[in-house]
């Protein structure tokens, strides 16, 4: 009866120290599930925090290249204004001390025009360029002040020296090309400097090119003659 009281008392409290094994485990994995979720908790709040703080510099940011903005807009009407009242100072100055006549031939002399085929002016009546690419083209050219800040000429007296007609237009009003190739137009445009040029690509030993001009682009020129022929070889 002893023994099987003892027993009785052994089974009892390994049943016990099985539970508060077991309750031990439980009670820290409770514990450690509180610490994850604090850890995480303070976690978004720290996420937060940086997302606010985003915010607020990507405000700021949009602020100063508003204000960049503005500053610039300001500055490009600036210049403009500067310009237009430097222009018509030293267009009533030039007017007081030249006459019309003379300021229209200190234009033409300022501004300078060329005709050119693959490079080379055009001199003799007949010209003769290889087979292939061959360009045609023709450009103006505006005095820029000594410094290279701006052009040397008032805009209204510049203008009196280029070719008449409208600025986009007065290259082909000037110049005609006449023959059966295909040529594409190419128009440049630089800070002093400006062109059109009549590209023909792959042209063959045969072929002919005229070129027409008027007599006011000949003038300006230096040229004898209006018409002139590309012989290809």
């Amino acid at each position: 009866m002893r023994k099987v009281y003892i027993l009785l008392i052994v089974t009892v409290l390994s049943i016990y120290l099985c539970a508060s094994s077991n309750n031990t485990t439980t009670i820290k994995n409770i514990l450690e599930i509180e610490a994850l979720k604090n850890t995480l908790t303070q976690k978004e709040e720290q996420i937060k925090t940086y997302q606010d703080k985003i915010k607020e510099l990507e405000g700021q940011l949009k602020s100063i290249n508003n204000e960049t903005g503005n500053q610039s807009f300001k500055n490009i009407e600036f210049e403009k204004t500067l310009k237009k009242l430097n222009d018509e100072y030293y267009t009533k100055k030039l007017k007081e001390l030249f006459s019309k006549e003379e300021l229209k031939q200190l234009s033409y002399r300022a501004v300078q025009y060329s005709l050119t085929v693959n490079g080379t002016k055009f001199s003799d009546k007949i010209v003769k360029v290889p087979q292939g690419e061959i360009i045609i083209a023709v450009s103006e050219r505006l005095p820029l002040a000594v410094d290279g800040e701006g052009y040397l000429l008032p805009e209204e007296i510049e203008n009196m020296g280029l070719l008449s007609g409208n600025n986009d237009e007065s290259y082909s009003s000037h110049i005609q090309i006449k023959t059966d190739l295909n040529y594409i137009t190419s128009p440049a445009a630089g800070i002093a400097v400006s062109g059109m040029g009549y590209i023909f690509e792959n042209s063959k030993s045969g072929s002919v090119i005229k070129v027409l001009i008027t007599d006011e682009l000949k003038t300006r020129l230096g040229l004898t003659c209006n018409e002139f022929e590309i012989t290809v070889f």
